[in-house]
């Protein structure tokens, strides 16, 4: 079989592909650009460069279909991983994985690939060419992959899983999406292979996929592993036929006397209240004293969340809680509930609502967890602290979740809350330092000297105390920086305190303003160093440093790929350094003061 990797630019396609050979390595492995590369006596930057973009894909074309023809017929498989921008549609006989990240959407900047397009930042360019993109991998992919942020040289559970070097308990509900079953092959080939991992079960729903693919699901699924799920017609025939278990959606009204649905859901709420929705779906649950509740609403606040847990709480054999948004953030609630949930649904590709989380989230949480860890902040779909932290926590049987919260969204109220979940430890991130510095009153001596902190962990007489690394993460970021050199400071957060300590004699600058924190120093001041600690969700409030300043280096605290600071540098032609130093020292202490806590 030939296996074709697509993805937008910066997904780890040839990471993966890596991480691939490393644990398979009886199989064949191409990255098309090397292979290009290697038959021209060319990069691919001259390639564009001389010969232009038309030139390199005509390229791309022909390579891809002479690999395909060579290998096609000859055992073994072989994995080809293609640009962000091949525009041809794959050769016939392929099989097509999208390979994609949760970051996809927020755009990434790239220094050292060809540009295509005259836009200012290579940032404007990758947003500019990445819906087009998004639709052809849609259009393209027989399998959707996400992989987590940070997973790059290692294989996750998830890819172990895909590719049958090992086989986890995997559990829960798949709901099956449409574009899997686009021919009847397609449909018995992506089904069989999920029917040989453990205990799946499968969700068939009659506003998600039509007649025919209904039919070609039910030749390849035993009916005692399939969920039917009616949304629009009241054909309980149908579903019965269908499968064992079938859900009755109350949008169609109260169930047909005399029947009684194994699951009774609900998806909307109208304008009324969680709390009355609640009280009249446990009235029906009366009636229905033999059905499954399983309430999938829209949730609107960690108040309303804290409403919903402790419904399904009173009876978690008989109830459901599957929150929904309308950007995903509680996707963490149902990554740890779904787990302990008679039903916990779980998605491959954009699957049927954004909270699902992806088989990778899924298979990222033990069956048997009793307490977690987090990483709480905004934005968070970014973060490598999951992966980052996964193996020590792993030793201690606890999953790690990326939870995003506002400011006045953390308060003592929602700290409780999810102290009552099980959460034990936590990596904070902006802008929650300073907010949960002043929430917290049990501090380390740098946390208190610092004024914010960026890790908390419940000590054994369960209360909270809280940390702050950045010092220790933001010394090992700057030991190579110049002496003598005049350095100016652009944003800073929660990060200004530690960064005062370490270069003193810096000079800080508002990012939002663009004035001295100070005062305004020396006209005529052009800085050697700018350090940027202004994230990629604030630049939009945000000012560029003034267009006079030619830093010959910029040193960013951030290191995602779509950072304002890594534009900057591209903008001015500095030389660049990411955070990634940082946030690995960081890391590192805060797994120090975790155990220091009885962690």
């Amino acid at each position: 079989m030939i296996v074709l990797i697509v993805g937008h630019r910066g997904t780890g396609k040839t990471s993966w592909l890596r991480a691939l050979k490393e644990a398979l390595p009886d199989r064949r492995y191409f990255d098309l650009d090397t292979v290009i590369e290697q038959a021209t006596g060319k990069t691919v930057a001259e390639i564009f460069a001389a010969d232009g973009e038309q030139t390199f894909r005509q390229l791309e074309v022909s390579h891809l279909e002479a690999l395909v023809r060579k290998y096609q017929d000859n055992p073994p498989d072989t994995f080809i991983a293609v640009g962000a921008g091949y525009g041809s549609y794959p050769p016939e006989g392929v099989h097509t994985i999208w390979l994609r990240r949760p970051s996809d959407e927020s755009g990434r900047i790239f220094r050292n690939r060809p540009r295509l397009t005259q836009m200012r930042s290579s940032y404007d360019e990758y947003h500019y060419h990445y819906g087009d993109r998004d639709q052809r991998y849609a259009e393209w992919a027989d399998e959707i992959f996400d992989r987590q942020e940070g997973l790059d040289e290692l294989l996750h559970q998830g890819d172990q899983l895909f590719w049958e070097v090992e086989t986890p308990h995997v559990g829960g509900v798949l709901t099956v999406m449409p574009e899997f079953l686009r021919s009847e092959d397609a449909a018995h080939w992506y089904l069989q292979k999920r029917l040989k991992w453990p205990d799946v079960m499968f969700e068939l729903r009659e506003d998600l996929i039509n007649g025919e693919q209904l039919q070609w699901a039910c030749e390849v699924i035993p009916y005692e592993r399939r969920i039917a799920s009616l949304r629009l017609s009241n054909q309980v025939s149908l579903a019965r036929s269908t499968a064992g278990i079938w859900d009755w959606a109350l949008e169609l009204g109260m169930p047909p006397e005399g029947e009684d649905p194994p699951i009774i859901s609900q998806h909307e709420r109208g304008d009324q209240s969680l709390d009355a929705v609640l009280e009249q779906f446990t009235e029906v649950g009366k009636k229905w004293r033999l059905s499954v509740l399983k309430m999938a609403v829209e949730v609107n606040s960690f108040e309303e969340l804290e409403e919903g847990h402790q419904w399904w709480s009173l009876d978690p054999h008989r109830r459901v809680f599957l929150p929904r948004s309308k950007d995903g953030r509680w996707k963490w609630y149902r990554q740890l509930m779904g787990k302990k949930m008679v039903y916990g649904f779980w998605r491959e590709g954009r699957g049927s609502a954004p909270d699902q989380p992806s088989l990778s989230d899924w298979l990222s949480v033990p069956d048997s967890w009793k307490s977690f860890a987090a990483v709480i902040g905004k934005p968070i779909r970014h973060s490598w602290t999951p992966v980052e932290q996964a193996a020590f926590f792993a030793e201690r049987n606890m999953p790690i979740v990326a939870i995003e919260m506002d400011e006045d969204e953390l308060t003592q109220e929602s700290l409780d809350f999810l102290r009552e979940l099980g959460l034990r430890a936590a990596a904070i991130t902006s802008p929650l330092k300073n907010q949960i510095h002043s929430l917290v009153y049990d501090r380390s001596p740098s946390a208190e000297s610092l004024g914010s902190a960026n890790t908390l962990a419940l000590r054994a007489d369960n209360k909270w105390m809280v940390d702050n690394t950045d010092l220790e993460g933001i010394k090992v970021q700057l030991q190579g920086l110049p002496e003598g050199v005049s350095v100016a400071v652009w944003g800073g957060g929660g990060t200004k305190g530690a960064l005062r300590d370490v270069i003193p004699h810096a000079r800080f600058f508002s990012a939002r303003s663009g004035e001295e924190r100070a005062g305004p120093g020396p006209e005529g001041f052009l800085p050697d160093v700018v350090i940027w600690a202004v994230g990629r969700n604030r630049q939009a409030t945000s000012v560029w440093p003034p267009g006079e300043w030619q830093p010959k280096l910029v040193i960013d605290l951030n290191y995602t790929a779509d950072s304002p600071g890594l534009e900057y540098a591209e903008r001015v032609g500095a030389e660049y350094e990411s955070g990634v130093a940082m946030f690995r020292t960081q890391a590192d202490f805060q797994r120090k003061f975790w155990q220091s806590q009885g962690l």
